[in-house]
């Protein structure tokens, strides 16, 4: 094929593109028909371009919700642990662009001595690496225990853009300090951060 046979081809294939989005664009509710559908077959083909296929379907997004199994208990300064069942396994499809992760849940401190304070805090993990760094957690809670304990509930979001395939991600915690946060005091006492039984909840969504 010369030139000119080329550039007229190509001339031709283009105006027909252009009509078939005009079309589509300016009948909604009409259903693509086999004629439309050989069409941008051809065009794909011919001038390697690349159109939405109109009977693709919208992604949907997918929910996990998981909630805490056990109770757990730390009480050393940034000796992270999981928090039990507290870990998705979930799979990004083609096209999905955000996971957003909710975690709802309940703090308790153990204290005694003359330190009414602990510090503790929760990180997530992603696929086996650590959000955030590794002496602080995402959302750190201030608890007054008093010997007797008390608690403090907390909330946190995150959002992640991961590529296609099989994820996971998991909660942990660890006692930040002991003192209260802004006056750390490890000489006052013992703290333990206690994180209840069916106390917490982590929500996924990808989307």
């Amino acid at each position: 094929m010369n030139n000119r046979s080329r550039f007229f081809v190509s001339s031709a294939l283009g105006a027909i593109a252009i009509h078939v989005l005009f079309v589509a664009c300016s009948s909604p509710t009409a259903p693509p028909s086999p004629t439309d559908s050989g069409v941008m077959s051809m065009i794909r083909d011919v001038m390697n371009v690349e159109i939405p296929d109109a009977n693709a379907q919208p992604l949907q997004p997918a929910t996990f919700f998981v909630r805490q199994t056990e109770g757990v208990d730390s009480n050393t300064d940034f000796n992270w642990v999981d928090v039990p069942g507290l870990a998705v396994n979930f799979t990004v499809p083609q096209g999905a662009t955000n996971t957003d992760v909710l975690i709802t849940g309940q703090a308790y401190a153990l204290t005694g001595g003359s330190n009414p304070w602990a510090l503790c805090g929760y990180r997530l993990v992603l696929d086996a690496s650590p959000v955030g760094p590794e002496n602080a957690g995402a959302r750190n809670v201030a608890v007054r225990g008093e010997v007797i304990g008390m608690s403090s509930s907390f909330a946190f979001m995150d959002r992640f853009g991961l590529a296609p395939g099989p994820h996971t991600l998991r909660l942990q915690t660890a006692r930040i300090n002991i003192g209260g946060p802004s006056t750390p005091n490890p000489a006052s006492g013992n703290a333990t951060c206690r994180t209840p039984a069916s106390m917490t909840q982590m929500h996924v969504t990808v989307r």
